[in-house]
């Protein structure tokens, strides 16, 4: 599913979003080679050039990928519910998605903040 674009609808704005996956070394931790940003982005159908993005860095596993988007485990981005959650957030936090773009560097204190346990301390 990933790089798909996706459509979800929130009240009465239809949104667009995807999540796509980058990899780069990771000297520093053991037994992992590369740490995964994976990004989130949504926008309203017809306004690309004002995205809301959202980043998760994680550790990424030779074998199932990230957590965040392993089709086994929660929370898994790829899921609507998720999206959702994190356009709410954008949103929440002042994107105005027919006028400005906003990035947020970490999403995982989005999904903390929300009572999703995300590994991190």
């Amino acid at each position: 599913m990933e790089n798909k674009l996706r459509k979800l609808t929130i009240g009465e704005k239809k949104y667009l979003w995807r999540l796509q996956t980058s990899y780069r070394l990771n000297p520093s931790v053991p037994y992992t080679d590369y740490l995964a940003l994976v990004e989130f982005r949504a926008w309203i159908d017809g306004r690309k050039q004002t995205p809301l993005t959202v980043r998760f860095h994680e550790p990424e596993n030779p074998v199932t990928g990230t957590e965040l988007t392993y089709h086994g485990i929660e929370p898994n981005l790829n899921r609507p519910a998720y999206a959702r959650l994190l356009i709410e957030a954008g949103l929440a936090a002042g994107w105005k998605p027919e006028a400005e773009a906003l990035v947020i560097d970490d999403g995982s204190e989005i999904l903390a903040r929300s009572g999703i346990d995300v590994g991190k301390p």
